[in-house]
């Protein structure tokens, strides 16, 4: 036995005890049953999401048992044993009641004290949501200790919370001052009071993240990152809380994270029909909730008009207009609704709250922007390079917009930022690599995939990882077999669903008559000519330098900096690129060699070449010579890994650190601002 696989055995401990074979055949057996009622009664499509849920529970069953009852292993709650699993069981179903007993005091039309009323799917669903959570903090948090948590909020010297509380109180004193000086700004025909004094307290706040970054050496990029995504974030939200139409698709992201917000028996009233069907004008309304956006001379909006619309739809959401859907939610039959969480939740709380319609639909567009913060702040935290690089990215402005909205793209781009640093930062690590480290990111990657299943191939990446760290060719074929598993699993989410259609009928958005079922007759009949047109459109018309400024700078509904703005835009490019070269590439210190570069542009063209087929058959009208739908924005969640592990070209100048990170932050935040100014908040008028 090698050294490496001496120290795999002491730190891994002895072998995995696995459960009885009665126990697992049982749970298979119960599975399958489930699993046939499950495919009778939803179809094929939903049983991919049904699969999921299966493996997931032999996953926390085996770990529960190896834990808690084999060996007995330290976890976050204690030391393991059959008394501390039942506890932990015990608490989850508390939660599932609490849960359920929260979503029917914040239902119009339901009530906690009629029994009828309380439904056993959607307990089940909260339950096995809770034991998700439980495992997951169980194997991957530090210990819990009550008793020294106590202590740790008595001693302030040890509270970490009391030393990060002034820079967030300095922020949050910022932002009010700054919003009640600006009130008198405003007068008729200026600009609303509250967009400049959002704008102007996002200036403030990152010009106080800037400077901290550049003189207090203890002050952390990541810190700096949060700060200023979160009050430029704010400015896109605060002065037009609930309206649809400002990002893509806001209507149906909007339907789906507030179906999922109830699992079942999905409410909607007539404020919430509003928002999720365009140009929508029901009774007690006095104009649509687009504000008329698809119109060329729409190029204000009054404040005076914006209030009218948040009253009308405060007013009008109430259960005498209110629509319910029986049965489990659409969106649980759907991989992406793990996209929609931070939302769904918000959503949930508002309504547990009786919260305003306006306040309530604000908060799910900040707990999407809270959530995107949150995840790249831990990605800035973890990645042991390309840290400057990272946090760009983040800041464009596409996806910061993105994240201030309901869209699940913020979603996929946080957590794939994640899996990437944690990628990377086992690339650079050395000694053996532990399996609980694996497993956790296969995990990011597999919640990262649940909006775009078709990034999969990123997945690949951790083929990178060097061969040494593994200990041994078998143990890296178990792990290399974990991981395309869950690549399966992953695949299946969409596959079984295009298999259940045929191919589909289609999106009705494209307005061509596209059908995915007559498009796969004739790529099957012209496979040649089909891999001519992906081929020629990805490289001859998407992967363009236009296309890429479109995708770093567009506001969608809003508008498009590029063709507005287009040196600017271009010159942002220009400064990605200058970053990922700029950044930790002396002589000798190339991230990887030529061989898995190539390998990460391989994986890169691939998901491209996928993407751009799925539309092909989704979005296309039967025979096209090109591909439609393909969004420029689709490129953003390759640019990240392309550039951090491509472009990490050796050169001989070097800029400090403290002078790279301060300057990139202010071009980062001087394009977000200046965008969020001339593109949204001067044009909302007083």
């Amino acid at each position: 036995m090698t050294k490496v696989e001496l120290e795999i055995r002491r730190n891994e401990g002895e072998a995995w005890k696995r459960p009885p074979i009665p126990l697992l055949a049982v749970t298979i057996l119960f599975e399958l049953i489930a699993g046939l009622l499950c495919i009778n009664r939803y179809g094929i499509a939903a049983f991919s999401i049904y699969l999921l849920a299966a493996v997931g529970f032999i996953a926390i069953e085996l770990y529960s048992w190896d834990t808690f009852i084999a060996r007995h292993r330290t976890c976050a709650f204690g030391q393991g044993s059959p008394a501390l699993l039942a506890k932990v069981v015990v608490i989850d179903i508390i939660v599932a009641l609490v849960l359920e007993l929260g979503t029917l005091i914040g239902a119009h039309t339901f009530s906690p004290v009629r029994i009828t009323d309380w439904h056993l799917g959607r307990i089940l669903i909260f339950f096995y949501f809770a034991l998700v959570v439980s495992a997951l903090i169980s194997a991957y948090a530090p210990q819990i200790s009550i008793r020294s948590q106590i202590e740790s909020v008595v001693n302030l010297r040890k509270n970490t919370a009391r030393r990060k509380f002034p820079a967030l109180f300095v922020a949050f004193i910022i932002y009010v001052i700054t919003l009640a000086l600006s009130w008198p700004l405003a007068k008729d025909g200026s600009i609303s009071w509250i967009a400049i004094g959002t704008i102007l307290a996002a200036v403030f706040i990152c010009i106080g993240a800037i400077t901290l970054a550049f003189f207090e050496k203890r002050w952390t990029l990541e810190k700096s990152f949060a700060y200023i995504a979160l009050a430029i974030g704010l400015a896109f939200i605060l002065p037009f809380p609930a309206t649809n139409l400002f990002s893509w698709d806001d209507e149906v992201h909007y339907r789906n994270a507030n179906a999922l917000s109830y699992i079942a028996n999905v409410e909607l009233t007539s404020s919430d029909r509003m928002i999720i069907k365009l140009f929508a004008l029901e009774d007690g309304f006095s104009r649509d909730a687009t504000f008329g956006r698809y119109q060329e001379e729409a190029n204000t909006w009054s404040a005076h008009d914006i209030a009218q619309f948040s009253s009308e739809l405060n007013n009008n959401h109430n259960a005498e207009s209110a629509q319910v859907t029986s049965g489990i939610s659409y969106i649980l039959m759907q991989f992406n609704f793990i996209g929609y969480i931070p939302t769904a939740c918000a959503l949930w709380f508002g309504r547990l709250l009786h919260l305003p319609f306006t306040i309530t639909f604000a908060l799910g567009r900040i707990a999407n922007l809270i959530s995107y913060t949150l995840v790249v702040y831990l990605a800035i935290k973890k990645i042991p390079c390309k840290k400057v690089l990272l946090a760009v990215f983040a800041l464009l402005p596409t996806n910061i917009f993105l994240a201030a909205n309901y869209s699940y793209d913020a979603w996929l781009t946080s957590w794939l930022l994640l899996a990437v640093a944690l990628t990377i930062r086992e690339i650079k690590e050395i000694g053996y690599l532990p399996l609980k480290t694996w497993v956790g990111m296969l995990l990011v990657y597999f919640f990262a995939l649940g909006p775009k299943a078709i990034y999969f191939p990123l997945m690949a990446l951790m083929m990178l990882i060097p061969s040494q760290r593994f200990g041994s060719k078998q143990r890296k074929c178990r792990l290399y077999l974990l991981a395309i598993g869950v690549a399966l699993l992953v695949v299946a989410t969409f596959a079984l669903s295009f298999l259940a259609t045929g191919g589909g009928e289609g999106d009705a958005r494209s307005g061509n008559g596209a059908s995915g079922t007559e498009q796969l007759s004739y790529v099957l009949a012209n496979p040649l000519t089909f891999i001519q047109t992906l081929f020629s459109f990805v490289f001859g018309e998407y992967l363009t330098f236009a296309n890429f400024a479109l995708a770093f700078t567009a506001l969608a509904y809003l508008g498009y900096p590029s063709l507005l703005y287009p040196v600017s835009a271009a010159m942002l490019v220009v400064f990605v690129l200058f970053v990922s070269i700029a950044e930790g590439s002396s002589p000798g210190s190339a991230l990887l060699g030529i061989g898995k570069k190539l390998w990460t542009l391989f994986l890169c063209v691939v998901i491209l070449l996928l993407s751009s087929a799925a539309l092909y058959f989704s979005f296309t009208a039967i025979g096209s010579s090109t591909v439609e739908g393909v969004q420029p924005r689709y490129m953003l969640p390759l640019i990240f890994p392309l550039c951090a592990l491509t472009l990490n070209i050796p050169h001989m100048w070097k800029i400090k650190g403290r002078i790279l990170m301060a300057g990139c932050l202010s071009i980062s935040s001087a394009y977000l601002l200046a965008y969020t100014w001339l593109m949204f908040s001067s044009r909302v008028v007083a």
